[in-house]
């Protein structure tokens, strides 16, 4: 799980300008996702002996998706509603 740990802070690396309790909590919440999600995709994509590599990029991808919701949220934290106008303005045929 170390090459979780590791995948985890080099993503952190790229998120851009964050403060730093920021950072902890992503950190201390995209550990634990490594954690739990490398068995899964390990043993259901048959790859048993690549485990610390699976576990490294499950801590690199999982913390940019992270970050790209943080960023999401933000634009649209100031008016939820202008969101959800947004969507539904968008769907329409």
């Amino acid at each position: 799980m170390l090459a979780g740990f590791l995948g985890n802070l080099i993503a952190l690396r790229f998120l851009g300008k964050l403060p730093w309790y920021e950072r902890a909590l992503m950190l201390i919440g995209g550990f634990p996702t490594t954690y739990y999600t490398t068995p899964l995709l390990t043993h259901y994509l048959d790859l048993e002996k690549y485990r610390d590599p699976v576990s490294f990029f499950c801590g690199v991808f999982g913390m940019a998706v992270i970050g790209a919701a943080l960023n999401t949220l933000s634009v649209y934290n100031a008016n939820p509603l202008d969101w959800i106008t947004a969507l539904l303005n968008r769907r329409k045929p």
